[in-house]
């Protein structure tokens, strides 16, 4: 799957309290927000990324210790989970 060119509050494509698992071919880009740009992971949530890109995501808050904001291109707040592996990239965000 792909997401392209949004802009939202948090999580420019995605925001999530659940899992989210991103293999090979899926693409995460151009999309902009206050927080996470590209992917918000809340607190309990997990983003796996096994494979695909996230790139060429924008946030736009600066944030502070009781309001977390930026994260271009992936933010992970509180106790979220972020995992890497395989050829999964991040970049250019």
């Amino acid at each position: 799957g792909s997401s392209m060119g949004s802009s939202r509050g948090e999580g420019g494509a995605i925001r999530t309290a659940g899992t989210v698992n991103m293999t090979a071919g899926s693409t995460i880009t151009g999309n902009s927000a206050y927080a996470g740009g590209g992917v918000l992971v809340l607190s309990g949530g997990e983003l796996n990324l096994s494979g695909g890109s996230i790139t060429e995501n924008h946030a736009t808050g600066k944030g502070s210790t009781s309001s977390p904001s930026g994260g271009g291109g992936v933010l992970v707040a509180r106790s979220g989970i972020m995992n890497m592996s395989g050829d999964a990239m991040v970049s250019d965000n």
